[in-house]
């Protein structure tokens, strides 16, 4: 394996939970703080998790994407996600409780 696969396969496995991940954390952030600006950072946290997925499949191929893919079961991400948002929400409160 060359750097090319390499970082080409951390880009696949991690720009979804990245994108999600970014939206969850924004999101929150925005409906906590009334920022509407967290709302744009989630967006834009997704957009580069879409380059993220571009980059990947360029440097890899495409054929090695596809199985690069198939080898992530889609529920990965979901955990993934799933696991930051609860991080995050228990460090909030955790900060919260301080005060």
């Amino acid at each position: 394996m060359n750097l090319r696969i390499i970082v080409g396969t951390i880009l696949l496995v991690t720009n979804q939970p990245i994108g999600w991940g970014g939206m969850l954390l924004f999101g929150n952030l925005a409906r906590r703080t009334g920022k509407k600006i967290y709302y744009i950072m989630g967006v834009v946290v997704y957009g580069l998790s879409w380059g993220m997925l571009a980059a990947g499949v360029y440097l890899v191929g495409k054929e090695y994407a596809d199985r690069v893919l198939d080898i992530v079961p889609k529920w990965v991400v979901g955990v993934v996600a799933a696991v930051l948002a609860a991080g995050y929400i228990y460090y909030a409160r955790k900060k919260k409780n301080r005060h």
